[in-house]
């Protein structure tokens, strides 16, 4: 759509109403052109112009690579938003204009042109502007574009954190906390940075296993973190030991994928068992005792550790540890479907051209159970997952400590 306008037009309510009328522009789109409509009516036309192409065009637009990034979609919750809205968001939460407890996204861009309203001089235009444009500098820097190229290693100096952070916030489709990051980025040293990003990275792992805040009450959270971090401690020491024992024996797979892909780091930044100390965020998780278990892992072929349950319990025991961590491990590349559900023989090993687990062993916590297996022990009951989860589960309140744990 090309609109020709006349310099008394009023570009902004000609905007509003193509918008109205059903002609998406983006709650970016119309900050931006509110905001430069405001410093053309409080300042000189070429003057404005002067200032949109020293700041908005020279961050947002400059080239491709600039237009690519800031018009991004991520997935943040059930709505799809580009960075720059996520960006605009975020300056709305750390300013206070926009306020999680009444607002919702929708408002976002009514928000601003009431907060542009208040600029009185060109002065206060050009510095709320300067401030989009610092943070938008700090969240270009920071907040990373993740893909299945990037490699991970585990560090706990501040760059680490940042990493493992924001993809745990990606990984969950959490962009929520973004204002905070940014606040903390913008205002801490960085021996603050670090403390208060470990915090946060502690609270949503650690929430996000044992869901003890609905992920609804997070737009609320951000708010308190931002006006007193120690909050932030506060939420985290919520959390017991014991709610973790407990919720890594039903953890959904996309959070148990997570959850093994950063102990996998770990392990090998502690035990320093292997030179690969950087991995790609593309394995395959699988179940070693099958979900449809009742063919080649029923009672008569893998019996039941404790003989003094009756069959109904030995069942329910059984259905409910396939979820437990300790069950579950990650591989190269996803086995064959048939394969899946075979015996542990067979899943090791794998079947004429169907390759088992052996050989996708890539990472450590794998290799562990195919060298067991090597060794005799070809047996796997609820027993080895019981004691394999309670490793899993010391190693995660290494890397995520709570309860002053």
């Amino acid at each position: 759509v090309v609109v020709d306008l006349k310099p008394e037009d009023d570009e902004q309510s000609i905007f509003d109403t193509l918008n109205t009328a059903g002609v998406r522009l983006t709650s970016a789109e119309i900050v931006k052109n509110a905001l430069f409509k405001r410093l053309i009516d409080l300042s000189e036309r070429q003057e404005a112009i002067k200032t949109y192409r020293e700041t908005w065009e020279k961050v947002f637009s400059e080239d491709e690579d600039a237009l690519r990034y800031w018009e991004k979609e991520l997935t943040t919750g059930r709505l799809k938003r580009q960075n720059i809205e996520i960006l605009l968001h975020s300056v709305a939460v750390i300013e206070g204009f926009y306020d999680p407890d009444r607002h919702t996204l929708s408002d976002l861009s009514k928000l601003y042109k009431k907060k542009i309203e208040e600029l009185k001089t060109t002065e206060e235009m050009k510095n709320f502007i300067a401030k989009i444009i610092e943070y938008a500098k700090i969240y270009e820097k920071n907040i990373y574009d993740f893909d299945k190229s990037d490699l991970f290693s585990f560090s706990n100096d501040l760059d680490g954190i940042k990493k493992r952070l924001l993809h745990i916030l990606s990984i969950l489709d959490i962009s929520t906390f973004h204002p905070f990051i940014l606040y903390i980025i913008k205002s801490k040293d960085e021996t603050e940075q670090e403390e208060c990003l470990k915090d946060l990275e502690n609270f949503v792992i650690c929430n996000a296993v044992s869901q003890k805040v609905p992920i609804k009450n997070y737009n609320k959270l951000v708010k308190q973190f931002i006006k007193d971090p120690t909050n932030l401690k506060k939420e985290v020491e919520k959390i017991t030991k014991e709610d973790i024992e407990i919720s890594l024996k039903k953890v959904p797979n996309k959070l148990a994928s997570l959850i093994l892909f950063w102990i996998e780091l770990y392990r090998r930044h502690k035990e320093k068992r292997s030179d690969i100390l950087e991995l790609k965020y593309t394995y395959s998780l699988e179940h070693i005792m099958p979900a449809k278990w009742r063919e080649y892992w029923n009672f008569d072929k893998v019996p039941h550790p404790n003989n003094s349950l009756a069959e109904v319990e030995k069942e329910k025991d059984r259905e409910e540890k396939l979820y437990w961590l300790g069950n579950m491990t990650l591989l190269r590349s996803r086995l064959n479907a048939s394969l899946r559900n075979y015996d542990f023989e067979r899943k090791i090993n794998g079947e004429g051209r169907k390759r088992g687990i052996r050989h996708y062993a890539d990472l450590l916590i794998t290799k562990d159970i195919v060298e067991k297996f090597d060794q005799g022990d070809k047996v796997w009951n609820e027993e080895k997952i019981e004691n394999r989860t309670k490793e899993f589960t010391d190693m995660f309140l290494k890397i995520w400590s709570v309860d002053n744990v």
